[in-house]
């Protein structure tokens, strides 16, 4: 079961045309995160320049409130962000270097950690050769500011890692790490934010007479596919929104059942 990208939350056209965000016409808006703080309702959306060459597009995040029908109530507000002792409201890929980092595709937890508003978000770290990585990343409203929190790490990490997804069971949070050939992912802990406790099963068989591993984007050769958005229906049960690019630069989108527990795991995508 597929579905088209307008369809999607994670999508430039939610906010272009459903939210009615006033930009300039050179200027593209993508991955919008809705979120409540003190009863306010809240999108963060990236902002890219230049969507035909990424490395030299200027990213930015911005951050408006949003009235019950999800309107833009207020001008977006551009946010800023910081990297240790750094702090800077844009960035162009290509002049990544330590300390100046990307994040984007913020996805918030569904549950403040300590009180915050935290996030995970792909971060590139170095431009050649390149280096992705998820990261930890803390909102601050009031502050307008992007917090860069701490680079997620696992043994046997390549050097593409991104869009890891964040997932509740109970009282405790998971990371997916990826969904093929094999479902991964680690507890996280909330105090430090490591990851430990692995937990895998074989995906392999589901797919691999499918066609949706066929003629991926080369981003997607290693990652194959990954997680959009995870719903949760009841303690351990989810739908799962799953995603693969194509080498002509189209997504796909695929819906899925997930069950989990300390026991099992079960991922069956409705293909």
């Amino acid at each position: 079961m597929t579905f088209s990208s307008y369809s999607m939350v994670d999508d430039a056209y939610f906010v272009q045309k459903k939210e009615n965000f006033r930009s300039p016409p050179q200027v593209h808006r993508f991955n919008p995160t809705i979120f409540f703080h003190h009863q306010k309702k809240y999108c963060l959306f990236r902002q890219e320049t230049d969507v035909e060459n990424f490395q030299k597009s200027e990213l930015s995040y911005y951050l408006t409130e949003l009235d019950r029908n999800n309107k833009s109530m207020y001008q977006s507000l551009p946010c800023q962000f910081r990297v240790g002792d750094k702090k800077y409201s844009s960035i162009v890929r290509e002049n990544v270097k330590d300390g100046y980092y990307t994040i984007e595709d913020i996805k918030i937890f569904p549950n403040r950690i300590n009180q915050k508003i935290y996030g995970v978000a792909n971060t590139l770290l170095q431009v050649h050769p390149k280096v992705l990585r998820s990261c930890i990343v803390c909102i601050h409203v009031a502050k307008l500011e992007i917090e860069f929190v701490k680079i997620l790490t696992v043994p046997e990490m390549n050097t593409i890692e991104k869009n890891w997804y964040p997932f509740q069971y109970r009282n405790k949070y998971f990371m997916i790490l990826r969904l093929f050939p094999e479902f991964v992912c680690y507890e996280l802990n909330t105090t430090d934010f490591s990851l430990h406790r692995k937990r895998s099963m074989n995906f392999f068989s589901q797919l691999q007479n499918s066609n949706v591993i066929l003629n991926l984007y080369p981003s997607y050769t290693d990652l194959y596919m990954t997680c959009a958005s995870i719903v949760p229906l009841k303690e351990g049960k989810y739908k799962m929104i799953t995603k693969v690019r194509k080498n002509n630069g189209n997504y796909e989108y695929y819906l899925a059942d997930f069950q989990f527990s300390e026991r099992s795991i079960v991922l069956n995508v409705n293909l």
